[in-house]
C-alpha cells in the first residue's frame, strides 16, 4: 500500500533531459505502471523509470545490486524497447542507466555511454612503467 499520491517531482525534473533525446510520451501513474515515460526517436523507443533514491552516487555495480529486483522487472517488461533507470535524489540530481541483458551501463544526460574511467574515477590502464622511473 502506498501513502499519498504518487510523486511527480522526479518526472518533471527528468523531462528536460528526456526532451533533448526525443519526443516524450508520459505513462500513467497507476500502481501497475512500471515505466514513467517513453522517449521516441525516429529509430528507437526508450522506456524510462524515474526512481527516487537516498544514495545517488555509488559505483555502477552497487546500483545494479541495490536495484536488482526493479532492474529485473524493467528488463522483463520492456519488450522491444530499450529500458532505462533514472534515479534521482532530494537535491534534484539524476543519474542515467541503460539496462542491458547482461548488466547496466551508465549514460550521460544525452544518452551516450560514459567511459569506464570517467564513471569509476580510475586512471587509465597500467602502462607497465614504475613510478619514479
Amino acid at each position: 500500500m502506498t501513502r499519498g499520491r504518487p510523486s511527480t517531482t522526479g518526472i518533471s525534473g527528468a523531462a528536460p533531459a528526456a526532451r533533448v533525446r526525443g519526443e516524450v510520451v508520459p505513462f500513467g501513474t497507476s500502481p501497475e505502471s512500471v515505466f514513467s515515460f517513453m522517449i521516441r526517436t525516429p529509430t528507437t523507443l526508450i522506456f524510462v523509470r524515474v526512481q527516487y533514491v537516498t544514495i545517488l552516487y555509488s559505483p555502477v555495480a552497487d546500483v545494479g545490486e541495490q536495484h536488482h529486483d526493479l532492474i529485473a522487472q524493467l528488463r522483463s517488461r520492456s519488450g522491444p524497447a530499450i529500458p532505462e533507470l533514472w534515479p534521482y535524489n532530494k537535491h534534484g540530481s539524476y543519474r542515467y542507466f541503460r539496462i542491458g541483458d547482461s548488466g547496466i551501463t551508465e549514460l550521460d544526460s544525452r544518452g551516450d555511454a560514459m567511459a569506464t574511467k570517467e564513471r569509476s574515477g580510475e586512471a587509465g590502464p597500467d602502462t607497465g612503467k614504475k613510478k619514479g622511473a
